[in-house]
């Protein structure tokens, strides 16, 4: 007799913590999401509804939390706050990162 799982969102994780899928799953049992890991190559499954944060595919999976993935190649992971960190520090007010200059570009948003 199979032990079925709740209809929530479940995520497939590999060996370096890396999300490869998430999928929603309905009246499936446990033998299926072992099967379903076994298919992606991944280590491990979460139920989302299990663990903080969103999961999302390439995020990570660190210490019980989803983490999104990584938005520019310049940042690094700060593992201890589990988010990630600009090379150089955001200015105050509106500015968005540019990539190429490895630096933030400030804006201001006009008012009427």
């Amino acid at each position: 007799m199979s032990t079925h799982i709740e209809n929530h969102p479940h995520a497939f994780i590999d060996s370096e913590g890396v999300i490869k899928q998430v999928l929603l799953f309905y009246q499936h049992d446990v033998e299926f999401l072992e099967q379903t890991k076994e298919r992606f190559g991944c280590s491990q499954y979460v139920s989302l509804c299990e663990v903080s944060g969103e999961a999302c595919i390439n995020g990570l999976f660190i210490d019980g939390t989803f983490i999104h993935p990584q938005p520019f190649p310049s940042w690094t992971l700060d593992r201890e706050n589990k988010k990630w960190v600009p090379p150089v520090p955001k200015p105050e007010g509106e500015a968005v990162w540019d990539e190429q200059s490895l630096n933030w570009i400030s804006y201001s948003i006009a008012t009427e």
